[in-house]
């Protein structure tokens, strides 16, 4: 059973469905935005690291022309 799956008694409240539904969208809105945060930062992360190798490649070339 997935964080998102709710157990329900046999008689329930429709007050605290809401207040479930509540809860479980705001965590979900919390771990998507953790995960874009995430992902910005590893593209950030990435896009540093091809900048420097494409660097590093131009040094090589330029080294390799003298």
């Amino acid at each position: 059973m997935n964080n998102y799956q709710i157990n329900l008694p046999a008689k329930t409240n429709i007050e605290f469905i809401r207040d479930t539904l509540r809860s479980n969208k705001k965590n979900f809105k919390k771990e998507m935005q953790e995960f874009d945060t995430a992902r910005n930062e590893l593209l950030r992360k990435l896009e540093v690291l091809k900048k420097k190798e494409e660097l590093r490649q131009r040094t090589m070339l330029i080294s390799i022309n003298e």
